[in-house]
């Protein structure tokens, strides 16, 4: 019998080849010969292809397998299953023993293929494309026993079966029939027509060479078929090769790639001009754009036109596209000008409708103040009069996603992915390639949303990616990396080693240049952003707005960041390229323009470095709420960390500067810039993981607590419903303190969030002190009827105390707290305890949740989010004290003011010069370069400023020696 266990345990070793010699040593030669043609048949065989296979009747085939089924090589695949005797397929138990057969008679192998094979094809129908490519694969076996005419009609069948394997991008399989079908054509035939089948197969393994990273190899060939003498080709046969070396020069060599366009295109009678002036390129445009208004009822009504010369002219003119667009943009918007107007009088095909597309998409982002257009309005209804080409929609919705990305970005993505998803459907490598590299090069979501693009892409379409694509893929691997990871930032960011020469290197592309401007900015190697900008600069396409706005705008936020360390020529240098940034950008509409969060977040950059006055937090205010809205979690994490900077650096602000940065890992984390909340929690380390008791001051000097404290803190920066819950429950629970609330209101508060956020039907908050644990705050949502004086795990507390880690229990009863007295008197399910951090408290503060009826309901993610509960409601409240007690020292100032009044102790020269500086709005550093003396110097002066004004703030200062008259 055939034991599958048993089966799984053989292998190739040597005692296994000695056995299976020694059963076939026991066989007769007549059943070796049946047991050869099965071999070369497969390891899974029916038994009337056998018996035709080897002249046999049916009956005697059945009687010579029979030896081998009790030798244990060969077995039935089902016993029991009834049925005709012809119909019993058999299995070759061990595939050692099948080679060892199939080896013995290799000299008889091509016969029996050759007989297989044509076996097979009498029996398959022309929809079996899996029986056709075995039936190739046989025949292909057998050929050397072929006639010429045979072997012509399988070369044949082999480019037939190549191409569908190609389309089913198994490229390695299609390169293996492509290289037979070559094989099977004599080497001595001089037909090297394009439409020959020998040209055919060459185009045909070309492309699969460069589909499998062979590009150079793949070049060649083509070149060189280019060669021969073509005088009978057709220009339609031609234009393929042609299309095929400008998609393999592409981004590599765009000259090379124009080169052959225009080659191309001169077959067909076009002439593509290098040097376009703009009086001819607006007469062109203005010429079809008249023309298109004339046309417009009759366009969309117009016949389909599939002619093969047009259509080859058409896709020629496709192919075009990118090169052309990088080397010289005008004249692409004069050649297509002229060809819709050509096309539209001919008649319409795909080509010519996405070629429209692609017209007015150049025209929407080269010549914006002079045509306002929406491609896919008018694509769509052309697409009507194409029915048959099911292909159409994906292409367009890649187009029209393209000419959505500036008015609304999430819509332009949902365009994309799916031309992506429809494109690999439709196995198109072309336009799978395309929306691969459009969708990761603009980008705008959050880093979940990248990875989740990416991992499609190794799943799905990988197999269609050609050498470009992987590329922007594995920098696009690199940039995802990076923003996770905050050890990989300082290889990512490097600035090349220069070796001596005048040139940079220019092995990065623009998309690369700018993720590494992204990753150095976020990373705070504001001086590496600043060289990556600049190596951006020198290979970006112009009608490239996304990613040119989104590099113009990070570069700006790095000269903001290395203003107070600049020298007052560069100083002044940033200031007017600012100024010029902010007038670009006051000029928009739409992605990163007048009313976004990116624009607010720049203004208020400049009024911090310019102004240097309390405006600055306004802005930043801003700035964070339009992010909110906009769902964009980067900018809303850049703007309160910049906030927060300005907060530690202008107005000495802790709980300023400690709230702002938590806002800013919050955001960051949300958006999936994990390594950018290391680095914060690592920078920050003593302002956000110690007691803070005592504050500089105010944390705001305006009301700005309704505008900040009160407003929903992540209602939509983020893709990830559950941080946003735990986000806004602190916040909803904290909006109502106008008066600072007690500990144990807050502990109170925070128990409530806690139940509600992670599924827990009771709850304790406990202090820990002298051995004691004393219970602050309790909420349970369900009755208890156990002994009174237990309630809570003690146990369980402890060990949290002595770990100083949190505890998640899945099941309490299966755990090792079991013999807990709490645990086995209650028997609660799920347990989880951690340690709250308060700032100020000595004493251990502990959270202790459970759920009683369900177990496996908390998670570790949980304790990650109840930490940022706790923190967030702390500092919370740490706010709303700092806001009372400025709301008591404005109202004590008012109290006791009785006029202008006289300093108890007069300024010095030198603390006068210094007051003067603060009020033109001079840093430290900038004061010490003016007088040339040191910053500390600086500060002990300004010190001493204070002091005898009575005020703890540059613009407290500002305001008081102008209330006193010391300065205008």
């Amino acid at each position: 019998m055939w034991d599958a266990e048993v089966i799984a345990q053989r292998n190739d070793s040597e005692d296994s080849r000695r056995l299976n010699e020694a059963a076939l040593a026991k066989l007769r030669e007549e059943t070796k010969v049946v047991l050869g043609i099965a071999a070369a048949i497969g390891s899974r065989f029916s038994l009337s292809l056998l018996a035709e296979a080897s002249d046999n009747s049916l009956d005697v085939t059945l009687g010579l397998l029979e030896a081998a089924v009790n030798e244990g090589i060969v077995c039935p695949e089902d016993e029991n299953l009834p049925g005709n005797i012809g119909e019993d397929v058999y299995l070759f138990i061990d595939d050692q023993v099948q080679r060892m057969v199939y080896t013995h008679y290799q000299d008889n192998s091509a016969e029996w293929h050759l007989k297989i094979g044509r076996l097979l094809q009498r029996r398959c129908s022309d929809e079996d494309l899996k029986a056709k490519s075995n039936i190739i694969d046989h025949l292909n076996m057998g050929m050397e026993r072929m006639s010429e005419r045979e072997k012509g009609e399988l070369a044949a069948h082999n480019l037939e079966a190549g191409l569908q394997a190609q389309d089913a991008a198994q490229f390695s399989r299609a390169r293996h029939y492509f290289d037979i079908g070559l094989q099977l054509i004599p080497h001595t035939s001089t037909d090297y027509r394009l439409d020959s089948l020998a040209s055919r197969l060459k185009v045909a393994l070309a492309r699969c060479e460069y589909m499998c990273g062979h590009t150079e190899v793949a070049k060649h060939q083509l070149q060189e078929l280019l060669k021969y003498q073509v005088t009978s080709s057709s220009r339609t046969e031609r234009s393929k090769i042609f299309i095929n070396l400008i998609q393999m020069h592409t981004f590599e060599d765009n000259e090379r790639a124009v080169h052959f366009g225009r080659e191309a295109l001169s077959e067909f009678g076009w002439l593509l001009r290098t040097n376009v002036s703009k009086a001819t390129l607006m007469k062109e445009v203005i010429h079809t754009s008249m023309f298109l208004y004339r046309m417009k009822e009759q366009r969309y009504h117009a016949s389909p036109n599939d002619e093969p010369d047009y259509r080859a002219l058409s896709e020629l003119m496709e192919a075009v596209f990118f090169p052309l667009l990088i080397q010289n943009a005008e004249s692409l918007i004069a050649l297509y000008a002229r060809f819709i107007r050509y096309g539209l009088q001919k008649g319409i095909n795909k080509y010519l409708v996405r070629i429209i597309g692609i017209y007015e998409l150049i025209l929407q982002r080269g010549l914006p103040s002079v045509f306002h257009v929406r491609p896919a309005t008018q694509l769509e209804r052309m697409q009507s009069v194409l029915r048959t080409e099911s292909n159409l929609q994906y292409q367009l919705s890649l187009i029209s996603g393209i000419s959505k990305q500036l008015e609304n970005p999430a819509e332009a993505m949902v365009h994309l992915d799916k031309a992506l998803h429809w494109s690999v459907e439709h196995s198109d490598a072309l336009y799978a390639n395309l929306a691969v590299v459009t969708s990761l090069i603009n980008h705008l979501g959050d880093i979940h949303e990248l990875s989740e693009r990416l991992a499609y892409f190794e799943h799905k379409s990988k197999t269609f990616a050609d050498h470009s694509t992987l590329e922007v893929v594995s920098t696009a691997h690199a940039y995802q990396a990076a923003l996770q990871d905050e050890t990989l930032h300082e290889r990512f960011v490097a600035i090349p080693i220069s070796h001596g020469t005048e040139h940079e290197p220019e092995d990065e592309d623009n998309y690369s240049c700018g993720c590494r401007l992204e990753v150095a900015y976020l990373a705070g190697k504001y001086r590496e952003a600043l060289y990556w900008a600049k190596r951006g600069r020198a290979n970006e396409l112009d009608q490239d707005w996304v990613r040119i706005r989104k590099h113009r705008l990070l570069e700006m936020l790095a000269l903001a960041a290395i203003y107070p360390e600049a020298s007052s020529k560069e100083r002044i240098c940033i200031q007017k390229t600012l100024q010029k940034q902010l007038r670009l950008m006051k000029k928009r509409k739409g992605y990163l323009g007048s009313a976004s969060s990116a624009y607010l977040l720049l203004q208020a950059e400049y009024n911090g470095i310019v102004l240097a006055d309390h405006d600055a937090t306004r802005g930043y205010s801003s700035a964070i709420r339009a992010a909110r809205a906009e769902k964009n979690g980067l900018m809303e994490g850049i703007a309160c960390e910049r906030l927060a900077v300005y907060y530690q650096n202008e107005l000495g602000s802790q709980a300023g500067t400690m709230i702002a940065m938590m806002d800013a890992c919050t955001a960051y984390s949300v958006w999936g810039i994990s390594s950018k909340v290391t680095q914060i929690r690592s920078q920050y380390a003593d302002l956000l993981n110690h007691a803070v008791n005592t504050y500089a001051g105010p944390v705001f000097e305006m009301d700005m607590n309704s505008q900040a404290a009160g407003m929903p803190l992540h209602a939509g920066s983020g893709a990830r419903s559950y941080p946003i819950q735990a986000e806004a429950e602190p916040r909803r629970q904290t909006a109502d303190w106008t008066t600072p609330p007690s500990q144990g209101q807050v502990m109170e508060r925070l128990l409530t969030a806690a139940l509600h956020q992670v599924g827990a039907d009771r709850g304790l908050v406990l202090n820990y002190r002298d051995e004691i644990f004393r219970v602050e705050a309790k909420s349970e949502s369900s009755s208890y009827g156990g002994d009174r004086d237990l309630t809570y795990a003690e146990s369980i507390l402890r060990h949290t105390v002595m770990t100083d880690k949190p505890i998640v229990l899945q099941d309490a009863l299966e755990s090792h707290y079991i013999k807990d007295p709490y645990i086995q008197d209650r028997c609660p399910r799920s347990i989880l305890c951690m340690r709250i951090m308060i700032p100020g408290e000595r004493a251990v503060m502990l959270l202790y949740l459970e759920n009683g009826h369900v177990p496996k309901v908390f998670t570790d993610q949980d304790v990650n989010v109840l930490e940022l509960m706790i923190i967030q409601m702390f500092y919370h409240k740490m706010l709303a004290e700092d806001t009372a007690s400025t709301a008591e020292r404005v109202e004590a100032g008012i109290n006791n003011k009785t006029g202008p009044g006289r300093l108890v102790e007069s300024l010095t020269n030198r603390e006068m010069e210094i007051l003067k500086a603060i009020s033109e709005g001079l840093s430290n550093k900038g004061i010490a370069e003016r007088f040339g003396i040191t910053e500390p110097t600086v500060k002990s002066h300004i010190s001493n400023i204070f002091g005898k004004l009575d005020v703890k703030r540059r613009g407290q200062a500002v305001a008081r020696a102008r209330d006193l008259q010391l300065i205008p």
